[in-house]
This record gives structure tokens, sequence and C-alpha cells, in this order.
């Protein structure tokens, strides 16, 4: 895949400062800095973002993600904390933000590794309007055929783009399993991420060449057989297989099957899924399908699924100990699994990962399920 483009520097604006308008009247008399005073500008602002994310969650299983991230105990209570400790509301986010992404990066799954991106954006959000910022769109006057080039890219970033005039991304940091990279998988954008920005300028002429950034390009994993390198695509969807499949990849190395979860409003039942299943082994065209069963807990959740809350959800019952605890449930996927594979025209090969095994006994408790 190859793509031409005009570069488009994103330069994000710093902060304008507190504003005094942020404070209420009635808290004149425990003066502006006090940790009341900045628990109140906290609150304020926190209610905010809560009221745009509810608004997003409705239209994009992301920022549904988020706004479940910015609910969890980890934040709001860090923060809170922070405060009380003597630090002033937007310090209070900053170090709130650098704790829990540091508590992220030393996770080993790359899906949560990556996490850390929307960690930054909820955060990034509770700053602006802590800070009263009121900035106008930067992508509001694109020339078609833009490449997005920015050391950083957010989903909230992307909330604001006309996709129609956008012909790529480069980004200096970050993943690509991010949501930016899945949201631009999706639309059939190239996206490069880890690449040295500093030499490139707004109206530069920029080629993209997928084939020449085999590990730096949006589609996702590369493992070495018989001496050269095979590249595999991460896929949310069908969809998302047949594009990949067309872009040239050699197979599926993840199907994460908890968007298809997510995307309905009740659990899909064996038939449901064997059918999705059956048409992701018909798009793959004979090649490799690995297929990551139900992942759900920390970001992720299911409205028609109950979950209780966890004091540290992404290290609690999720993943495979989840599906474990709902036995109906992995064991009804499993079979859609075994039942598609079985109607697929051979050959055909599926391989089945299950997400976060900590001991044999849960591998072997899988494995007896399965067969």
């Amino acid at each position: 895949m190859r793509m031409t483009g005009r570069a488009f520097v994103l330069e994000r604006k710093t902060g304008v400062g507190v504003p005094e308008k942020a404070l209420s009247p009635v808290l004149d008399s425990v003066g502006q800095n006090s940790p009341e005073a900045e628990l109140f500008r906290f609150h304020e602002a926190f209610g905010k973002v809560k009221s745009a994310l509810e608004t997003q969650a409705a239209e994009s299983d992301i920022f549904a993600a988020h706004l479940e991230m910015l609910q969890d105990p980890m934040i709001e209570e860090g923060i809170e904390e922070a405060i009380g400790e003597g630090a002033d509301a937007v310090s209070a986010v900053k170090q709130t933000c650098e704790n829990v992404c540091a508590m992220f990066s030393e996770i080993d799954d790359e899906y949560l590794r990556a996490r850390v991106d929307d960690v930054k954006d909820v955060c990034r959000r509770i700053e602006e309007e802590l800070e009263d910022k009121n900035c106008s769109n930067p992508f509001a006057d694109l020339p078609p055929g833009s490449i997005i080039v920015s050391e950083e890219l957010f989903p909230s970033d992307t909330a604001a783009m006309d996709f129609s005039r956008i012909a790529g991304f480069i980004i200096a940091k970050g993943s690509a399993t991010s949501h930016v990279c899945i949201i631009a998988r999706s639309k059939g954008i190239p996206a490069v991420v880890g690449y040295d920005i500093k030499n490139i300028k707004t109206g530069d002429t920029i080629d993209i060449e997928v084939k020449n950034l085999v590990g730096k390009d949006l589609l996702g994993t590369i493992s070495k057989v018989a001496g050269r390198a095979k590249l595999y695509a991460n896929a949310g969807s069908v969809e998302d297989i047949r594009k990949a499949i067309d872009a040239g990849a050699e197979g599926i190395g993840l199907f994460r099957t908890e968007f298809i979860f997510i995307s309905e409003t009740r659990l899909p039942d064996f038939h449901n899924q064997s059918e999705i299943y059956l048409e992701a082994l018909k798009a793959c065209q004979g090649r490799p399908l690995t297929v990551r069963t139900l992942d759900i807990g920390g970001d992720k959740a299911l409205p028609y699924l109950p979950m209780t809350k966890e004091d540290n959800p992404f290290l609690g019952l999720r993943g495979i100990r989840f599906c474990l605890a709902n036995k109906d449930l992995l064991r009804t996927q499993l079979q859609a699994l075994l039942d598609a594979f079985d109607k697929a025209d051979k050959p055909c090969k599926l391989r089945i990962m299950f997400p976060m095994i900590d001991t044999p006994e849960e591998l072997k408790e899988c494995r007896d399920i399965l067969l």
C-alpha cells in the first residue's frame, strides 16, 4: 500500500494557567489555593469530562472504555489523594497520570500496555477543563490528502477529524495496538508509529509505503518463519480481516473477539458467534486465523453483563479468569468456533488463544472445556 500526501504537523497549545473564574464564590473563605478549593475545581472538571464522554460513548466503544477508565478509583482517588497532600489540581492530575501510566507500562500484555495512551487522553481532558482551555479544532481546515504528523495522537483528537481528508498518520510515540491505530485501520488509512518526526514540516510531500515499514505500520504482529518474516494482522472485525488480507497480510495473528460482544446489546448466542467465526475463516482464504477468546474486564466492560467493581480491575477478574468463572460463556464460544471450523471450506487454519493465562492449571481447565 502506498499513499502520498502533504504533511500537517500538529502543534499542541500549552496551558494558559488557572483562571480565577474556575473558583466558586462560596470557596472564597477557604482561600484559592486550599485543598478544598482544588478539590472543588477537580470535581467540577471531572464532571464536565464525564458528561462529554457519556455523550461520545453512545457513538463509540472506545469512548465508552474511556468513560469506564475515568470512573476507575485509581484515577479519581489518586488525584484526590495528591490534592490532599498539597498539590494543586493540575499537578495532581499530572502526577496521578504518570503513576497509572507507569503501572500500565509494566504489564506484559501488549494491548494493555497500549492503554497508556487512553489514560493520558482521559487525564489530558481533565487538565484542559481545569486550565479552561477553549482551543479551536486544529483539524478544521485540513486540505484533502493530508498526512497528520504528531508526537502523540489520542482518540479525542480523532473525534475532531474529517477522515475523508486524511491520507495517513505518522506518530512518533505510541503503539500499533493503540486505539488511534485501531481507528485508522478501520478507516483503511495507513498509520506509521515510532517514526522520528523532527525533520518533517507542514506542507512537506510525504510518501507512506507500508511494505517498506514492516513493524511500524498498522498491520500488527511479525513472526520469524523459515528464515523470512511473515506479516500477520490484528483485527477486531470480519471487515478488518478482509482489509488486512487484501493489503497482503499472510494471516491474522490476533482476532479480538471482545469487539463482537461489545457491539451487541445482549450476549451473542451460539449461532450468532458461529456465523461470525465462519465469515472470519472465509475472509482469511485459507490463511491462519488466531482467535482470542473473550477478554473483558479492566477497560473493557459489557453493559448487559454485570461485573463487580474492583479496586484494581486490570489485575483482577478479567480475561480468562472471568471466562473460567463463567464457564457457560466460554463453552459456548469454543463450541461456536469448532462449529465454524467444521463448516468452513478446507483447507483452513484455526488457532485459539486464551488471554492472560497465569498458571498451568488454568490452561488445563481451558483444554478440558475445549476437548
